[in-house]
Formats: structure tokens, C-alpha cells, sequence
């Protein structure tokens, strides 16, 4: 095969969920992957054989289907440059090509694509001109050596015209382009108050069509002095809720008992690979007496808080009964960690032990850098005990077109300047790591989510520091929401997250999950649930009651509405 530079992967695939059509034009790799995805989603919805896929598409759409080419292309510079793997195709509802062009494409091809983009309304002027010269050039300088290399051109060519598709490369749609139109999302209040107790550093999950909440703390009231406050006392719990009707309601279905499961913690991770969910790490945290207090008076604060730190690894398929599968895993037991499952395997990085005295510890904290994966959460492997990024506690992390990616974090709760990240670094096995940008558009921050959603990477919430010295504990959490197609280009989309008036109403140490917006919403949505609150003014009696307990999604709305 001369001349062969590359390979040029297209699939046009449904989505049950949002009942959209999705293309992706790609390198061949990542359309394996993608592929391999699609097949799951469409057995997860119930969608099984290439027929059932067309007839959807076909109904929803008013369109044919092309399931899918993959060819071997002689790319010209200029189309590798347009097509960059992983770059997102979207749809525009245009007519198909008659079957006089799609069978003699070489009949003014150019002018048949150019009335196809230049019909879509979905297009702006740049957008249009980009997809544009992609037909033109592929046409002009594509490079191929047989007759059914030929004739899987002239079939791709009268294919793409037919649907009008848009290239959104860098530069074209950006990261929010018309066919990821994020502004078109809103924020619905699922439910107010949960009956689990509002709490912090919880961990919640979606197995199936159920939503789990699992452990976290809950503040103690607050304690005036002279025997308090007391920083970092807490209720901490172990037990496990389930939703079957998408975070409406909820039912406690494993009550805090350390005997008997996992003992209670916070600031733990749990993670699912297929049905089964796995619980690692985190902390409880304890209040004890100042041993000072017997010997002088004064003796400074009268209680101190202390913490065990975890590393052990429990498995559940039904949040009910739980697997101990090590009870002492080789990575040091640890809070604010981040974890992951990516490419089948448990990975978990990063994260902190001993208190802070910032929060009421006695010691020096310790944060981590090190990454460790494990197939069975028994045996595990050190991939590096510091990797590039700096040591960090409470960092985001997402798997995308074949990548794990980790974003901001802290290496501290307080200082000038915050002690914070907004870097992002992204991996293909954990040991070797890239730094994809040093400072995103988001401000640097801990305690915060990302997500990915429509093939983007979406992150808001978080702890902001007020840099105020006359007022340094005003609340001053980020009111922001982000999303980047590579993590390198952002773009902050209108509005609040949680349609928050102030800063004091944006959330961090919540968690999320991503799933079906079901019958409220379109598409698949963010939930989140529960959180944090409070500032780190100990002298204020009413910060312990700034933790949350409730439910949101964030979601394309319900047509109609």
C-alpha cells in the first residue's frame, strides 16, 4: 500500500439516551475504542443489533445511516491537521445526497459539499469553511492504491455530503461548539433533603439504574469556648442509600456499623467496574483531650483532633454485603485520594495523611504523588512513587479517548497565596505522565469535580480562599463551570453551578456520578450530591450547619419545558 500515511476512522452512532446522532472521524485506535463504547452503551440501553441502531436513528433523525468506515487514507498535511485523532463530528439534519451524486460523486463534489455545509443552519461561517476545504483537500490530495480503496472513497465522500457533517477542530466550534451546546443545560433541584444527614467527603455511585451514597462526615454542633470550638469534630459515617428513581428518593439499605463492614470514614474513594463497586481508603476523625490539660493551665485548646487513615480495599455488587479484599494494601493509608478505574484496572494516586494543624492536627501533613493499579484490589503495583505532577490531595480525575487525566488539587487547606492547583496532566498507563497545561482557565482549587459528558471534560464546585486580609474567611468558592474537549482549551459556560447567588452557596467535597437524565431531563446528565460549605472560621456558631444533603442534576431539559 504506497503512499499510506495514516488511517481515517468514521462512525456514526445513536444515542438512545439523548436520541442524537454522534460521528466520530479519528485515528484507528481511538475508534476502537469508541466503538467498543458504543457497543456497550447500546447493550446497557437495551439497543442491540446495527438494525435496531439504524431504525432509532432513522426515526429520530429522518435520516439513513452509515454504521461505520474505516479506510486507509494517504493524508495530506493539511487533513492531518483538520483531523486530529479524537476530534469530535457533529451532525447536521441536511437531505441526503441524491443518489445520482452519491453515485458519481466526482460530479461537482465540491459544489455537493459545499451546498450541504452551507445548508445547515447548525454551522457557523468558520465552522462551514472548515469542513469544507477537509472534502476539498481529501478529494484533491487523498492518496489511494486500488479500485476498492476508490470506491470506499467515493462511498465515505457521498456519505459525509449527504449528512453535511461539521469538523469541530480546535479553532472551528471550540469546546462548546453548536453541537455541544453545554449553555443549553440547566441545573433541577432532584431532591431538597435526602434522609441521609447532610454531609461532607461522601462517595456516591451508579450501578445500573440505582444510585448509591456511601459514608462521608457530618459537623457536630458547634462548641463555644472555653471548651471548644472543636475543628474537625464530626459524625462519621458508614452506611450505604440507595436510589432506584434517580436521587428522588432513598432508602438506607446498610447502617454504620465498623464491626460488621467497612468502618466509617470520609474522604474516601469508590470507584465501579462493571456491577461491582469498590470502596478504598480515607479516614475517620476523632476528637481527643489535650494531655497538656493535666499538667498547666491554661493549656491551649482542650481537644485536639485526631484521624486513622486507610488502606484498606471492600467490593459490593449490592451496597449491602461487602468483600474485605486487603485490609492493608501496599500504598499508605490516606484521605482526599483519587482514584479510578482505567482500562479495567483499579488506579488510585495522590492524596494525604496526619491532620492538619490547620484543621485542628498536630502534626505535619504529608501529600502524596505516587500511582498504584491493581486488577483484583488485592495484588498491587507501584507505577511510580512520585510522578511529575506535584503531591496533591483532593485532585479530579477522568479517563478520556484513552487517557487518565488529573486536575488541580491541593497541597494545603490555607495560605497566601491558596495552596492550590489548576495544572492538568494526563497518562496513557500511569507512569508516564504529560503535563497538558500548567494553568487552566479555572482558578486553582481543590474539593471540586470533572466529568466527562458529550465527549467533554466538565468541572465546577470546589474551595475558593478569600484574598481579602480584612475579611480572609468570606466565602469565596468559584461560581464557574468549565469544559475542555483536551483539557488544554477551556471555555466557562454561562450561569452557576447549583444556580448559585454567591459564593457561599457553591459547593466542595461533594461527589458525582454521570448517568441517563431519565424522565425529568434529556440525555445523559451530571448528578451531585451532598457537600461542603463551610468556611474556616471556627468562632462562627452556625458553620457546622453548611453541609448539604441535597440532590441536583445538571442535564439538557425535558423538550417542552
Amino acid at each position: 500500500m504506497s503512499n499510506v500515511k495514516g488511517f481515517l476512522a468514521i462512525a456514526i452512532t445513536f444515542d438512545p439516551d439523548s436520541a442524537t446522532l454522534h460521528t466520530w472521524c479519528n485515528d484507528a485506535e481511538s475508534f476502537n475504542r469508541q466503538l467498543d463504547d458504543t457497543r456497550r452503551r447500546r447493550r446497557a440501553q437495551g439497543v442491540g443489533s446495527r438494525r435496531q441502531l439504524s431504525k432509532l436513528a432513522t426515526a429520530a433523525m429522518g435520516v439513513n445511516v452509515v454504521s461505520m468506515h474505516v479506510h486507509r487514507l494517504g493524508v495530506a498535511p493539511s487533513i492531518a491537521a483538520g483531523l486530529a485523532p479524537t476530534e469530535r463530528v457533529g451532525i447536521a439534519s441536511t437531505p441526503r445526497a441524491s443518489a445520482a451524486s452519491a453515485a458519481d460523486p466526482a460530479s461537482r463534489p465540491h459544489e455537493s459539499a459545499r451546498r450541504a455545509t452551507l445548508a445547515s443552519p447548525l454551522l457557523d461561517s468558520q465552522a462551514r469553511s472548515a469542513w469544507y476545504n477537509v472534502v476539498l483537500n481529501t478529494l484533491r490530495d487523498g492518496a489511494w492504491s486500488s479500485r476498492e480503496a476508490d470506491v470506499a472513497r467515493r462511498r465515505w465522500i457521498a456519505s459525509l455530503v449527504g449528512f453535511g457533517l461539521l469538523v469541530t477542530a480546535a479553532g472551528s466550534a471550540g469546546a462548546t461548539g453548536r453541537g455541544n451546546d453545554f449553555d443549553s443545560y440547566d441545573w433541577t433541584e432532584v431532591t431538597e433533603s435526602a434522609p441521609w444527614a447532610g454531609r461532607a467527603g461522601l462517595e456516591a455511585a451508579a450501578v445500573g439504574k440505582s444510585f448509591f451514597v456511601l459514608g462521608g462526615r457530618s459537623p457536630n454542633p458547634w462548641v463555644a469556648p472555653p471548651n471548644g470550638p472543636l475543628p474537625g469534630d464530626s459524625t462519621l459515617w458508614g452506611d450505604v442509600w440507595r436510589s432506584d428513581d434517580r436521587g428522588a428518593s432513598w432508602t438506607e439499605v446498610l447502617a454504620t456499623d465498623d464491626s460488621s463492614h467497612w468502618p466509617a470514614r470520609a474522604y474516601h474513594e469508590v470507584v465501579t467496574r462493571g456491577r461491582t463497586m469498590f470502596l478504598l481508603g480515607g479516614q475517620n476523625i476523632s476528637v481527643v483531650n489535650n494531655p497538656a490539660c493535666g499538667w498547666f493551665e491554661p493549656c491551649g485548646p482542650p481537644f485536639f483532633q485526631t484521624s486513622t487513615f486507610f488502606n484498606d480495599v471492600w467490593s459490593s455488587k449490592d451496597g449491602v454485603d461487602w468483600e474485605l479484599l486487603t485490609a492493608d494494601a501496599p500504598w499508605a493509608g490516606r484521605a482526599g485520594l483519587s482514584a479510578i478505574v482505567f482500562k479495567g484496572e483499579l488506579y488510585v494516586m495522590g492524596g494525604s495523611y496526619v491532620d492538619d494543624p490547620a484543621i485542628g492536627g498536630t502534626g505535619e501533613r504529608v501529600v502524596l504523588n505516587d500511582v498504584w493499579k491493581s486488577r483484583d484490589g488485592v495484588e498491587w503495583e507501584q507505577l511510580t512513587d512520585a510522578a511529575p505532577w506535584a503531591a496533591r490531595a483532593g485532585a479530579a480525575v477522568v479517563e478520556k479517548d484513552g487517557y487518565l487525566y488529573l486536575l488541580g488539587g491541593e497541597f494545603g487547606f490555607v495560605g497566601f497565596p491558596p495552596p492550590y492547583f489548576n495544572d492538568v496532566w494526563r497518562t496513557r498507563d500511569g507512569a508516564n505522565w504529560e503535563l497538558v497545561t500548567e494553568s487552566a482557565g479555572w482558578s486553582p482549587r481543590p474539593g471540586h469535580t470533572c466529568d466527562v459528558l458529550r465527549d467533554s471534560i466538565v468541572c465546577f464546585g470546589g474551595f475558593g480562599q478569600s484574598e481579602d486580609p480584612t475579611d480572609p474567611f468570606a466565602p469565596a468558592n468559584p461560581m464557574d463551570v468549565w469544559v475542555s474537549q483536551d483539557g488544554a482549551d477551556w471555555v466557562e459556560l454561562s450561569g452557576s453551578p447549583w444556580d448559585a447567588a454567591d459564593p457561599g452557596a457553591i459547593k466542595y467535597d461533594y461527589d458525582t456520578v454521570v448517568a441517563p437524565a431519565g424522565p425529568g431531563g434529556r440525555g445523559r446528565a451530571i448528578y451531585t450530591f451532598g457537600g461542603d460549605r463551610e468556611t474556616f472560621d471556627f468562632f462562627d456558631p452556625t458553620q457546622w450547619l453548611n453541609v448539604d444533603d441535597d440532590v441536583w442534576r445538571f442535564s439538557l431539559p425535558k423538550k417542552g419545558r
